[in-house]
């Protein structure tokens, strides 16, 4: 049975030579240029592979990728630019990946600049398609009496917020937060318990300080709260409650 593929990019010159490139090793495919015109297709028809870019000109590609693990169990190629347009640090990549996979991706492939000349390195990303279409097609096929483990990282979701449990992400209105295993640390806590005061001595993370733990939390909590800020009204709080701690406090609606 011939593999079906969808194709999400907003420029149509790239989804749509992607698209050429699908059909001529064999495969078929769809390409469509919006977010929600991606989740519109996955509810139409099955697909064997995704591949989304992260940039889209509605909704963001995370938002995407999750509304599609939510209708199947596709696998996804998030394909990002921003770190090499936006020449963002390290960190700022990293937490791009990680939120990525938080939401259930498959893969993340980095597009170079120079698209028009080298679109994808197509040979490159034929090579992967090909992995992924097999990995997706013997992942649905389980033996009988098991249960195939859950793609996405379980998370806490505190309105616009999103925490990872198990990994090092977090998102906020879906754009990726770049934390510090100790500002994540501290999220995750505050996030289990929103409303709540948590104490400072819950907010160490293990191993991370000798001496001056508490110090080193307050420092921590001004980083959060900065980073909340920057996501405007949907973002939630961090009240300090004097000889206590500290409390997380979601945004009003």
């Amino acid at each position: 049975m011939t593999s079906n593929i969808l194709v999400v990019d907003d420029e149509p010159h790239i989804a749509d030579t992607v698209r050429e490139a699908l059909e001529l090793e064999g495969y078929r495919a769809r390409a469509v240029y919006l977010g929600h015109d991606a989740i519109t297709a996955a509810r139409e028809e099955q697909f064997d592979l995704v591949i989304l870019d992260m940039v889209l000109p509605d909704v963001n590609g995370l938002f995407v990728c999750r509304r599609i693990k939510e209708i199947s169990d596709t696998p996804v190629q998030i394909h990002t630019a921003e770190a090499a347009r936006l020449n963002e640090a390290l960190r700022s990549r990293n937490a791009t990946l990680l939120a990525a996979y938080g939401v259930g991706a498959t893969d993340v492939v980095e597009k170079p600049d120079d698209l028009l000349d080298k679109p994808y390195q197509l040979d490159v990303l034929l090579a992967k398609v090909k992995v992924l279409v097999k990995r997706g097609g013997e992942s649905r096929v389980a033996p009988a009496g098991t249960a195939a483990a859950p793609e996405t990282d379980e998370a806490i979701h505190l309105g616009a917020l999103e925490v990872g449990r198990s990994s090092r992400w977090a998102t906020l209105e879906l754009r990726p937060l770049e934390l510090t295993p100790s500002e994540h640390h501290i999220l995750l806590a505050l996030a289990s318990h929103p409303g709540r005061i948590v104490p400072r001595a819950q907010l160490i993370r293990p191993g991370s300080y000798a001496d001056g733990g508490g110090r080193h939390v307050d420092a921590h909590v001004l980083n959060l709260r900065r980073k909340l800020a920057a996501g405007g009204a949907s973002a939630p709080t961090i009240a300090s409650v004097r000889g206590e701690g500290y409390r997380l406090d979601p945004a009003p609606r």
